[in-house]
């Protein structure tokens, strides 16, 4: 089939926000492998100033070309300001660093939610081609990392962690692809995140996949077909379970392990039970200013160096009430409770984007939980084009035909 390129300028904007989006991983993929040194660090964050920029620019043209404005804009950008009021009030705030984690995504996610009221998605074959195409790079890019995690080069998993990528590319692919790519690449990325032994990426795969496949199901056909479709899902994930249990077992993956000790032991592998405990003192000794609005952006490496290091929580709700508060953590309670509400009215109307929101929100609370999230600009990027597209569609059609479509 032939390719159309289109030269409408949000297309265009939105293909080069996606490429840019692949490219930014590509180079923190490479930095981490250490080759080259600093310069792909140079380029890992000026594509995300690149992404942030021409975000900015789609907006404004669809603004001044729709003359209309979408109050879940004017409450992202709300935000923004006040956490950078927050951080310069506190004397933290480093401009560049707010613009890069935090901006950038508030900007993507607003930018996809603006294209999905355009309807353009459909026709815009090369964004399609562009997800395959960058998906498949960055597997191939994924595998060094993954080598060296696997003979014990990375202690500390910084050079595995550009893998959590995958979750927002895998649901980017499941969303806009073919059946047979979707089978494809869903196989790779979770061997992929078996091999790393990713506790957190590992419930995320199993519980997103089936997840999605579940909803994707009870969407099609009548109830004998159903009926067929899920006898044939149990019989898949059996066959996953075993052939993953063989690979297991054949390659001396730890996996099964670390999962034990999490459940049983309370062993969380990177300390994530000290650092939860620091972050709960230090909140309790705070003043009820700080109790209230925070410390500012990314105030826990910068204030409490868990570990004597510049890390994160490893739980982006104790990361938001020390850097927000109590006000910042109502708002993301608050807004995940939303984002669950809309994913049930959408399952009540059977629309098209109820599997992959489903996917999404189970990456969302999991890594949230667990891992990196809001206060990241890698991981987060590609999981808000999916939520701004996921959403915005839901929006339009609600608008249109009352979200039965």
């Amino acid at each position: 089939m032939k390719l159309k390129i289109s030269l409408n300028i949000f297309d265009i904007l939105i293909n080069l926000i996606c490429v840019m989006t692949f490219a930014s991983s590509y180079f923190d993929i490479i930095y981490r492998q250490g080759t080259g040194g600093a310069i792909w660090l140079y380029l890992f964050n000026y594509s995300i100033y690149i992404i942030a920029f021409l975000s900015a620019i789609f907006i404004w043209i669809y603004l001044y070309k729709e003359r209309r404005i979408y109050s879940i804009v004017i409450i992202m950008l709300l935000v923004f300001i006040y956490e950078v009021t927050i951080s310069w009030v506190f004397g933290i705030l480093e401009f560049r660093e707010i613009i890069r984690d935090n901006l950038a995504w508030i900007l993507v996610f607003c930018c996809f939610y603006c294209y999905a009221f355009t309807g353009r998605i459909l026709g815009n074959q090369l964004f399609v081609q562009i997800i395959n195409m960058g998906t498949a790079i960055f597997c191939i890019l994924i595998i060094p990392n993954v080598h060296m995690h696997m003979i014990g080069i990375d202690a500390r998993g910084n050079i595995i962690g550009p893998l959590y990528y995958s979750f927002g590319f895998l649901g980017l692919v499941l969303l806009y692809s073919g059946r047979n790519v979707k089978i494809f690449f869903s196989i790779v990325m979770s061997l992929m995140i078996l091999l790393s032994e990713k506790r957190t990426g590992f419930a995320i795969i199993i519980i997103g996949l089936l997840l999605y496949g579940l909803v994707q199901i009870n969407m099609e056909g009548t109830l004998k077909y159903r009926i067929k479709k899920y006898i044939r899902l149990v019989v898949i994930v059996l066959l996953a379970a075993y052939s993953g249990y063989w690979f297991i077992i054949t390659y001396d993956i730890n996996i099964i392990e670390r999962l034990r000790l999490l459940l049983l032991d309370g062993d969380t592998g990177s300390g994530r039970l000290i650092i939860w405990r620091m972050i709960i003192n230090y909140v309790r000794k705070s003043s009820l200013k700080h109790k209230i609005l925070g410390y500012g952006f990314h105030a826990v490496p910068k204030l409490i160096r868990p570990l004597g290091r510049e890390i994160f929580a490893h739980n982006c709700f104790l990361e938001i009430l020390f850097d927000f508060g109590f006000l910042g953590l109502a708002f993301v309670i608050t807004t995940l409770i939303w984002c669950s509400i809309k994913t049930l009215k959408m399952f009540w109307y059977q629309h098209k984007m109820t599997p992959i929101m489903a996917y999404v929100l189970v990456v969302v609370f999991l890594l949230s939980m667990f891992g990196y999230f809001f206060e990241e600009p890698r991981f987060i990027m590609p999981v808000m084009i999916l939520c701004g597209m996921c959403i915005g569609t839901w929006k339009e059609n609600e608008l249109r035909y009352g979200g039965k479509k």
